[in-house]
């Protein structure tokens, strides 16, 4: 399988500068590989694949230093998509990323060294989505496509972003991390009851962050500074596929105040659904998907 480095996340908030003495560059700081990889002295073949794995609606890896010199890479112009092993699990220790997997930063005292690094102003999932609504923009105008057509692009880019988890430690902060959660230009189609809505995953873990953004919510009943869910609209039923944490939030806010209305961003797409639902679980019959959704366990 073959991906964009900005279409993987990390799974982790900080990383070290050097590769594990174990491994192929073992030892090596990471700003000296990317180096040698733009000038030629050794080939991407020579960096082990990344293992992937499909987590909240994205691609996530616990590969973080591989795929901060790949975004590098990308963002250079030196590679566009990568050859990446897919896999259905990352050790809990590993899953720490409190941006989303946008980004990742180095731990204290560690740096990169080498220099293109320095070419890069930012490897943020933000930069590149940015950077491709300016080449629809261009394509728009030398191709003379149709303003609709442009608009689907830029909907269609949309549904990459992530959402940024930040820990607030008060509770004072709720209207911030509303705040910080609108991120997408998708236009909101629905507003309907959150206990309307049902999960696509079985177990999700709750964070300080969401457990704010559920009590913030109660303040802004009809969520008009939070970001619409995705979802889909199959089998009569609405089915969330990129917020399972912030469906719970909702149902949750709704539970202490029934006026709380959830945004939707609905697509009808039966077979894309299917695939997305059976994308880690491909054990799931049409019957199993029917039956489940209504309730989610919180894990600790």
């Amino acid at each position: 399988m073959d991906l964009r480095p900005s279409e993987i996340y990390f799974s982790q908030e900080e990383i070290n500068s050097r590769f594990d003495k174990n491994s192929r560059h073992g030892g090596k700081n990471i700003g000296e590989t990317l180096d040698e990889l733009m000038e030629e002295r050794c080939s991407i073949n020579s960096i082990p694949k990344i293992r992937v794995m499909w987590m909240d609606g994205k691609w996530v890896t616990a590969d973080n230093r591989r795929l901060w010199v790949f975004r590098h890479l990308e963002k250079l112009e030196k590679c566009t998509t990568i050859s990446v092993d897919r896999t259905y699990e990352i050790p809990s220790r590993k899953l720490k990323s409190l941006n989303g997997g946008k980004t990742v930063r180095f731990y204290p005292r560690r740096f990169a060294t080498g220099k293109w690094h320095q070419r890069v102003s930012s490897i943020d999932t933000d930069t590149f989505l940015s950077k491709q609504s300016e080449a629809n923009d261009q394509n728009f105008t030398r191709n003379n496509i149709t303003t609709s057509r442009l608009s689907m692009l830029r909907t269609l880019a949309s549904y990459n972003q992530q959402i940024p988890r930040r820990d607030y430690s008060e509770l004072s902060d709720c209207n911030a991390a509303i705040r910080n959660l609108s991120l997408s230009t998708s236009r909101t189609v629905e507003h309907l009851d959150p206990l309307e809505i049902r999960y696509t995953k079985e177990t999700i873990t709750i964070n300080r962050y969401f457990a704010n953004l559920k009590l913030g919510l109660r303040y802004s009943v009809n969520g008009e500074n939070v970001d619409p869910i995705t979802v889909y609209k199959v089998f009569g039923k609405y089915w969330v596929t990129d917020g399972n944490k912030r469906l719970w939030a909702y149902k949750e806010a709704r539970s202490l105040d029934m006026g709380v209305r959830i945004q939707l961003n609905v697509k009808e797409d039966k077979e894309e659904f299917l695939e997305l639902m059976r994308m880690d679980r491909p054990w799931l019959s049409l019957i199993d998907i029917l039956q489940s959704g209504e309730n989610i366990q919180i894990l600790t």
